[in-house]
This record gives structure tokens, sequence and C-alpha cells, in this order.
């Protein structure tokens, strides 16, 4: 009566566990179940009894219906207390007994285990076996429920997602606004597109949006900019929400609605402004993946920021020894590609990366050297220390990665037979897989230093040659004046580069025009 009343009364909870524990053999199915349920209700936790309860509950399963076995494990879910045995015995039963589950105690039952974590395949393939048939049952709390359980348990459960659709899209005016923001997270979080779903959402988010908290806009515009559905509508109409209410997101929110912005490739001038002066102010509560992101959104849309850029650049250096390889290359990056400078922090961060370079993948190496290299700060320390660990992983290092590593060598001047000649094979290894901008970028770099490589040369030029209708000028020019620039004839390109070009000649500029004259 307390829990139902929601009247929250500790002592008396407190004080009665032991009670329960010690007269636990004489409470029945439904007892034990809605005694569990108004500790869960009302957040008393009482560690004691829910262990003591999992014990006798495993052996008397057998008297619980669906809904007191589904109110019994939420109860669990719903206090954070786990029971590995118990849940196990549980799903057995879920199960052996799945057609006598009703929508809401299946949807209950998965919200249980995604919530603690247990994520148990074969319950998961039981519930929506059962459940897709009827989803048109499921009330709107439910299906979020649901999908959500499914996306925290990261089952990607095609069949499932798909089936519901339509049905979530139908029902798209009975969402309460948080449940409408779980759904979608769920498709997001699964990589599950759901274009349809998406577009009617949209509509339904710009009329509601008053309505909706920090985190549940945080979680809609991440779901759009994760599966890349654009809606310049609902992200223009959010933009006023968020610049009203910026001082109420937290790190995290607003980190993450930035990089939606950015992710989406949708520019909000006035956002990125008024959000610049609260992410500063706010700086000390960003976490390193959180600085990472909301500088890359900043890079990414070419929103000038330099106060912000350089508050982050103090704020970084205090706690580098916390940043992940990626997080540190994409920082870097984002400084490079704003033209920012920051010699302290690009010490710093050159001294830290050394000293993780064993736990860099290859593209953490080739970006963060190309961060370097298109800021123009030369690091010699840096790049001799990758060295080691770019031939290690050699056979790691895709075409993007290979092209922006020996460029970023060649645009700092650093001469290194070993990389050039190791990347030369990696090339030739994997020539097919170069883009026009991989090839013009790794041409240029042997070119630029010197390093005559007559195989790689003469394989890019049979494979730019199978794809010089996709070369915009730039490249165009690029390739043909690192042939020149090396010395390395090649008759059938610079004739087959000469056709495209006359096809192409009204897009050259004045520099690319000069590059190719004087190849």
């Amino acid at each position: 009566s307390l829990a139902k009343a929601e009247h929250a009364c500790s002592d008396v909870f407190y004080h009665a566990s032991d009670k329960i524990i010690a007269s636990m053999d004489e409470f029945d199915a439904t007892a034990i179940s809605k005694t569990l349920w108004a500790y869960a209700k009302l957040g008393e936790s009482s560690p004691e009894l829910f262990d003591a309860a999992a014990d006798v509950l495993i052996e008397r399963l057998d008297e619980f219906d669906a809904r007191a076995t589904t109110n019994l494990i939420w109860s669990y879910a719903k206090i954070g207390h786990t029971a590995p045995k118990l849940f196990e015995a549980v799903a057995d039963k879920v199960i052996e007994n799945i057609d006598t589950y009703y929508s809401q105690d299946l949807a209950m039952a998965v919200w249980s285990y995604a919530t603690l974590g247990y994520s148990t395949p074969e319950l998961f393939n039981a519930v929506a076996a059962k459940a897709i048939p009827m989803l048109e049952a499921f009330p709107a709390q439910s299906l979020k429920n649901l999908l959500w359980a499914y996306a925290k348990s990261n089952n990607r459960s095609l069949d499932l997602f798909d089936a519901a659709i339509d049905t979530v899209t139908n029902k798209i005016g009975l969402f309460k606004s948080q449940e409408l923001s779980n759904t979608l997270w769920s498709y997001a979080k699964l990589d599950i597109a759901a274009p349809g779903l998406f577009d009617v959402a949209a509509d339904r988010i710009i009329k509601i949006l008053d309505k909706l908290n920090v985190q549940g806009i945080s979680n809609i515009l991440w779901s759009y900019a994760k599966l890349g559905h654009d809606s310049p509508e609902l992200f223009k109409a959010a933009s006023v929400k968020i610049i009203d209410n910026l001082d109420d997101f937290y790190a995290q929110a607003l980190s993450s609605t930035l990089w939606s912005y950015g992710n989406i490739g949708r520019p909000s001038p006035e956002l990125f402004a008024a959000a610049s002066d609260i992410v500063i102010n706010k700086l000390d509560t960003f976490n390193e993946q959180s600085i990472s992101n909301t500088l890359w959104s900043y890079a990414r849309l070419g929103e000038k920021a330099p106060e912000l850029f350089d508050a982050a650049a103090s704020v970084t250096i205090g706690k580098l020894d916390k940043f992940k390889p990626q997080a540190l290359s994409s920082t870097l990056v984002s400084y490079a590609k704003m033209g920012h400078a920051s010699p302290a922090f690009f010490d710093a961060a050159a001294e830290e990366i050394i000293k993780k370079m064993s736990s860099c993948n290859s593209q953490h190496i080739s970006t963060t050297l190309w961060a370097y290299a298109t800021a123009a700060y030369p690091s010699p320390a840096l790049f001799d220390a990758a060295e080691d660990e770019v031939l290690k992983k050699i056979d790691t290092f895709s075409p993007l990665a290979i092209s922006n590593t020996v460029w970023s060598y060649a645009k700092l001047g650093y001469d290194n037979p070993q990389i050039f000649e190791s990347m030369s094979k990696a090339s030739l290894d994997n020539m097919e897989a170069f883009t026009e901008l991989d090839l013009s970028m790794t041409l240029w770099a042997y070119s630029m230093i010197g390093h005559t490589s007559p195989d790689l040369f003469d394989g890019a030029a049979d494979e730019a040659m199978k794809k010089l209708e996709t070369f915009n000028p730039k490249a165009l020019s690029s390739i043909v004046y690192a042939y020149a620039k090396i010395g390395h004839s090649s008759s059938d390109l610079f004739d087959a580069v000469a056709a495209e070009a006359i096809k192409k000649a009204g897009n050259f500029g004045q520099q690319s025009i000069a590059n190719t004259m004087w190849a």
C-alpha cells in the first residue's frame, strides 16, 4: 500500500526486511512478488532481502504466473540488484511458457534483463519470435521498452525492428516525448535505418519539442546523426530550443548535441556561437571524449571559436594521460583543420602519444601524423617514434592511412627510406582499393621527398587510368605533377590524363592548370 501510494517510509521498509526474510517460507508467490515490487518501486534497497528471496524463488518459480514472474525480475532490475542464478532460471521458465506472456510481460521481461546487463540470446530470440505477430497489441510504452532492451543488449534483431517500423509509425501520436526519444535511439544504437519512421517522427518531434528534456533532445539528434538521416526542419527547430536552454545542458549532452550537428553536416552558426561560452564555462566537467567530440564538431563545420580552442588546450594538457589514442588523435586533427595554433598542446600531446604509441592502431598513427603535418608543426621525436609502430603494423594500414602517413612525412620533409619502401610494397598489395585522393596524395609524397619507387609508380599508373573519370582537376594535375617531379615516364597515363583534362578543362583552377602544363 505504501508503494502504491508512492509514500516513502524507509524506517518501515528497513525494519520489515528482517521479518520478511525470517518468514519467507510463509509467503505465497503473489506476496513475494508484491513485496519485492514495493521495495523496488520506492527505491528501498535491501540486498539481504533480495539475496534471500532469490534463493527461495529459484525453488518456487513454478508458483509464478507470467505477470508475477515479470514483476519479480522487474523488481531486481529496478533496484539494480543482480541475481544471476535466479535470472538464468527465470529465462528458462519464460521460454518454456512464452505463449502465456502478453505484450507488457514480454517487454518487461527483456527490459529487466537488459537493465541488469544479462544478454541471454535464447530468451531474446524467443521474445522476438513471440512479439512480432502481436506488435499491434503493444502499447507505446511497451514498444519502447521492448526495442530499448534489444538495443541496450546489442541484440540486433532485424526481423523485430523491421516489423516494428510500421507499428511505431502508425502509433507515433501515442508516444510520449521520452518514449519516442528512446525508440529512435534504439534504432540508431543498432544501426538499423528506418527512413519512413524517422521522417514521420521528425514532424512529431517538432510539435512536442517543448516537452523534451535535455537528454531527450540530445538522444534524438544523436539518433538522426548516427544513422545519417538529415532532417533540416528538425535540426533548425531544435537549435532554437537548445539555444534557449543551453545552461541546462550538462557536458555529455552538450557534446553529443554538437557532435550530431557536425556529423550530419548541418551548420548552425547561432547555436555554435552561443554554445562556445557555455562549453568554456563547463570545460572542467567535460571528459576526454566529450572534449574531443566537441572540438571535432566545430572543426567539421568550420565554426571558428578561438577562445574555446584556447581554453580547451589548457584543460586538455592537464588530463592528457586520460586520453585514449582515438580521442587524442581526433583532437589534434580538429586543431589542424581549424588552423588553430597551440604549440604547448602539440608539444605535450606528442610526448603523450610517444608513451602510448604501442597501443595506437594504424588510423590513430596516420591521423596524428597528418595533424602535425597539416598544422605545419614539426615534431621529429614523434615521427621517429612512429617509425617502429608503422613498420610493425604496416599490414593493417588502409589506403587512406598509407596516403596520410607518407604525405605527412613528405610535408614536413622527413625522409625515412624504411617507411617509404614499406609503404610502397603495402600500396602495391592493395592498389585496387586506392581512391583518386589516396593515389594523388601518395604519389605526391614520394615525388616531393624524392623517393623513387618504379614499381609503385607503374602500378599506380595502371590503377589511375581505370579511375580517371572520378578524378577532379586538382587530383589530375597532382598525379601528373608527381610523375614529372620524380622523373617517372608513363606516356599512356599522360595521354589518358590529357583526354580527361580536356573534358574537365572548364573546372581547372589556375594552380591546377599551371601544374598540369609544367608536368
